[in-house]
């Protein structure tokens, strides 16, 4: 039987290096970026996320793993990463450049639960230009005024192995 499916203990950016990561209470809220005191989804207490402790991690980019793992290409790859999408697709630019990568799934979180938020086009601009084309949006919370999140999943396929 091939193994297709590996665990490892890093996290992906734009670089090599370590960064502290924020551990919250709640699990899916842990990010790289703190979380925004003014955002009024804080002061809705179900919501309220606490940095319990901060934790050292390693970080490595992309492409330099598919190169390191020898791959040749990856069929899908799901990105959900608490506003570190952006630094994830620059770490693997050159494989999406060289067309490694057949299907991505990114979150775009538009609200302002952390430091930063999104746009389409912040992710946008590492992938049209380069084959991929948006096919799919899945919205998390369609309406920024409810909720504790806001945003999306959103698919891209390379063009190059789908005709779309």
């Amino acid at each position: 039987m091939i193994k297709r499916f590996f665990c490892n203990n890093c996290a992906l950016g734009d670089k090599n290096e370590e960064k502290y990561f924020n551990i919250t209470n709640m699990s899916g809220k842990s990010s790289f970026y703190k979380i925004n005191p003014d955002t009024s989804r804080i002061k809705i207490e179900r919501y309220k996320p606490l940095i319990l402790k901060t934790e050292k991690v390693k970080i490595i980019k992309l492409d330099d793993y598919i190169e390191e793992k020898n791959i040749d290409h990856v069929d899908f790859i799901k990105i959900d990463a608490q506003l570190y999408e952006d630094k994830i697709l620059q770490g693997g630019l050159q494989s999406i450049q060289d067309n490694k990568i057949k299907i991505l799934q990114v979150e775009i979180l538009f609200n302002d639960y952390y430091e930063k938020y999104f746009t389409f086009s912040d992710i946008e601009k590492y992938l049209v230009s380069k084959n991929f084309r948006m096919v799919g949006i899945n919205m998390i919370n369609n309406n920024i005024f409810k909720g504790n999140q806001f945003g999306a999943d959103v698919y891209y396929f390379n063009k190059l192995y789908y005709k779309i």
